[in-house]
């Protein structure tokens, strides 16, 4: 314990007053030194999963980290990294059917859900926009169409790495965050059935919702065509292993929801209201119970495995026009200054400490990228 204290103190001292992209550089410095000559990046574990992952996540987010610190610098150095970033995702080691992505080597199947897909096809819809790459966007392309979308049922199906299709994925986070993905991606592609399936199910996942609390999502979704799931799931949706799994992903949740807004703004369910009703809910949970978890245990699915500083942060700016009663900006300073503080390390130019994966963890500050306003 004592010695966590003074990393603490430490990074208090000497990065207090850095801005934001201060830290995305220094570890996209220090990711250069860690990128495999075929592009890929150290491959962690599934945070408290304790699943062992393939490069593909760990690669995707560095792509991004390297293409944002090349925006900021236009050092040629993080350019050539972002290529073999995505070099290694369009490999065959990625894609060893030339289908979905592989993502995990344990687990209930080897593409890590919708969410294993969602990170890589994130990262090239990102890099390909930013470089105008079309081999990237047609990859994230293909992928996305192998999955399909049940209009009944609301909900995204799963497919293996060998593109054989799987049951429904029931996970609120992952649906959110691949229909975000999706919409993008088939709104420029002009791909009016993917468009068409993200697009449906924001207007209709509000009712797929069980709140544990009042702004307290249950990790785990129902089909719209099945409104008893929840009588039949009993008392098993408040235990406590429940209640951490809807603390611990509600920040990326809104991370989704936020990445939807900041791609696709324009879209006619935004006009509803009810997203936002449900932001609000959540972030006012969030400071009702400030700071939310911050440095608890490494077993935590919050700040250990999460930036929650960041995802939180990035919610409270896109959806900035919620009424919060409260200094908004002050808010958000205070989140990405304690993800920094206690969890960037100074010596390794890391976010890697207080983390229950200090593998995984540094290239989450990709998500940070959102935030800093030069980009």
């Amino acid at each position: 314990m004592q010695k966590r204290e003074t990393f603490k103190t430490e990074i208090i001292n000497n990065h207090a007053r850095q801005p934001l992209s201060f830290f995305l550089l220094e570890s996209a410095n220090a990711g250069l030194e860690l990128q495999q000559e075929d592009g890929a990046m150290p491959s962690g574990h599934n945070g408290p999963w304790y699943q062992t992952e393939t490069p593909v996540r760990n690669t995707a987010h560095w792509g991004i980290i390297f293409s944002y610190a090349f925006q900021l610098t236009n050092d040629s150095r993080f350019s050539n990294a972002r290529r073999k970033c995505c070099d290694y995702l369009l490999s065959k080691k990625a894609r060893p059917f030339g289908k979905a992505f592989f993502c995990r080597k344990k687990g209930k199947d080897r593409a890590n859900n919708l969410i294993g897909q969602a990170w890589a096809m994130e990262a090239l819809l990102e890099i390909g926009l930013q470089t105008h790459e079309d081999d990237l966007l047609q990859c994230a392309l293909h992928v996305a169409r192998l999955h399909s979308f049940d209009e009944k049922a609301n909900l995204w199906r799963r497919v293996e790495i060998d593109g054989a299709e799987q049951g429904y994925c029931w996970t609120l986070n992952q649906q959110i965050m691949f229909s975000a993905v999706t919409l993008k991606l088939g709104n420029i592609a002009g791909d009016s059935s993917l468009s068409r399936s993200s697009s449906y199910f924001f207007e209709q996942f509000h009712h797929q919702i069980r709140w544990l609390a009042k702004g307290l999502p249950c990790h785990h979704i129902c089909a719209l065509n099945q409104r008893s799931f929840y009588h039949r799931l009993g008392e098993r949706i408040i235990c406590n292993w429940w209640k951490k799994q809807a603390l611990g992903y509600m920040p990326f949740i809104l991370y989704g929801l936020s990445l939807a807004k900041k791609w696709c703004p324009d879209q006619i369910f935004w006009q509803f209201g009810y997203i936002d009703s449900m932001v609000q809910q959540m972030l006012s949970f969030v400071l009702d119970n400030f700071p939310y978890g911050y440095l608890e245990n490494k077993n935590s699915f919050r700040w250990a495995y999460n930036p929650a500083g960041f995802e939180i942060a990035f919610a409270f700016k896109e959806f900035k026009d919620i009424n919060y009663q409260r200094d908004i900006s002050s808010i958000i300073n205070q989140l990405i200054k304690l993800q920094i503080k206690g969890y960037f390390c100074n010596r390794k130019k890391l976010m890697c400490i207080n983390t229950c994966d200090p593998i995984l963890q540094p290239s989450r500050i990709y998500e940070s990228a959102r935030l800093i306003n030069k980009i």
